[in-house]
């Protein structure tokens, strides 16, 4: 359980972070996927006020990154925050190595890691540099690799926390073990504990998926949310003083969202600003009693319950094993 039940969909991050303002203070935090408009930045702006030692913030393009610089800055002109902002472009592993080693030289140690970044809903089958599907490399294994580089940091600073961002789209599917990357004509090859949930995307919003289907762009999404669910819950056993928590903005319009039909809304869902997108983050990232829920799922600022295949130690210890294959590939 987190530490305030009251907190729900509709708490702010900045509420959160005010709860929490003790465990901010002299911590150095790591954020991923910042741009003006994004989810990383409200994070930033809801953190900074508390006096971290360090925010590092990365983008692929750092000179979206710098406007939220300037205004972290100027909203809290007194503080003794020194701030960092580094490029990096996670579906490139090369780029990722990079911007560890960087990262790396700036900090002897990292509190707090928010593997923030990612493309959602990309039109068509699209691979990374490095061959991976483009999902897969941005949301899961870039960060993957940035989070495995900087071991040393993490562990450095005494139970750290690596918040790993996901959706409730995970419901859709399982990791696909089998076809990670949408191989053409492979999809009739999928095992069934790795298919489709048609019921629940057509509740979602998703019509006409087949159980064994294909590429397609919000399968390709969730799946990456799987991953990360299953890197959080595998990261404290194999990094000793790491805890791993994912977390879910729940709705929040965002530029992440270009891709989809203007027109698409779930009539299901609640649809949140991004200060309560990110209140979720914040928990994950701050709430000491997430120390006793490694891998736990953070949503609407609370613990809950997940499905098994995000919950199997043998299936988090097996992706480890391929994202490691593919970095030490790559």
């Amino acid at each position: 359980m987190a530490s305030y039940p009251n907190f729900n969909q509709t708490t702010t991050a900045e509420e959160v972070a005010s709860a929490f303002a003790s465990q901010i203070t002299s911590k150095t935090i790591l954020i991923t996927g910042i741009n003006p408009s994004g989810l990383g930045a409200a994070f930033a702006s809801a953190v900074a006020p508390y006096s971290p030692s360090t925010l590092i913030l990365t983008a692929r393009t750092p000179a979206k990154a710098l406007p939220v610089l300037a205004s972290l800055r100027a909203a809290n002109p007194l503080s003794p925050t020194t701030y960092h902002v580094i490029p990096l472009d996670l579906s490139s592993l090369a780029s990722v190595r990079s911007a560890a080693a960087q990262i790396a030289a700036l900090a002897p140690s990292i509190d707090i890691l928010l593997n923030n970044a990612g493309v959602m809903a990309l039109p068509s089958r699209t691979l990374s540099v490095d061959g991976v599907e483009m999902h897969l490399a941005s949301n899961f294994l870039g960060h993957f690799l940035l989070t495995t580089l900087l071991s040393a940091q993490l562990r450095a600073a005494g139970r750290a926390r690596v918040v790993n961002v996901t959706s409730a789209g995970f419901v859709l599917t399982p990791f696909r073990f089998s076809d990670f990357n949408f191989e053409e004509g492979r999809e009739t090859e999928l095992p069934e504990s790795e298919r489709v949930h048609v019921p629940v995307a057509e509740m979602m919003g998703f019509k006409g998926l087949a159980p064994s289907c294909g590429y397609v762009p919000m399968v390709a999404y969730a799946q990456a949310n799987t991953a990360n669910m299953l890197f959080s819950r595998r990261i404290g056993e194999v990094e000793g003083g790491v805890v791993g928590v994912s977390a879910a903005p729940g709705v929040v319009v965002t530029d992440l969202q270009r891709h989809l039909p203007r027109d698409f809304r779930n009539p299901y869902m609640f649809y949140k600003t991004p200060s309560q997108g990110v209140a979720s983050f914040v928990v994950a990232a701050l709430d000491p009693a997430l120390e006793d829920h490694p891998g736990a799922y953070i949503n609407h600022c609370q613990v809950e319950k997940t499905a098994d295949y995000v919950e199997s130690p043998e299936m988090a210890a097996r992706l480890w094993d391929l994202a490691d294959g593919l970095c030490r590939g790559s």
